[in-house]
């Protein structure tokens, strides 16, 4: 099922479960050691109900988290480099 809402109608926790998917993972669960349980359920929650959401959209919400995470430059770096690779599959 396609979603095409942009990014500043998605909630906060739907945002961060977005960024966390890109991160894959062994990057993922580095967060995740710093949260409360109700902050992973709250999560994992929305990545459950997950939609697709368009390669624009997500690139814009990594482009929120990382102006609010400068020290993550590589974090990001890299993310971009997958953000292009899956932009080349669509």
């Amino acid at each position: 099922m396609a979603n095409n809402s942009n990014p500043g109608e998605l909630s906060p926790t739907k945002k961060i479960a977005l960024v966390l998917a890109s991160m894959g993972a062994e990057n993922a669960s580095q967060i995740y050691k710093h949260l409360s349980d109700d902050e992973v359920e709250a999560i994992s929650v929305e990545l459950a109900r997950m939609e697709y959401h368009p390669i624009e959209t997500v690139e814009e919400i990594l482009n929120e988290f990382y102006e609010l995470q400068p020290p993550w430059n590589r974090l990001w770096q890299g993310l971009q480099i997958s953000l292009q690779a899956a932009a080349q599959w669509t």
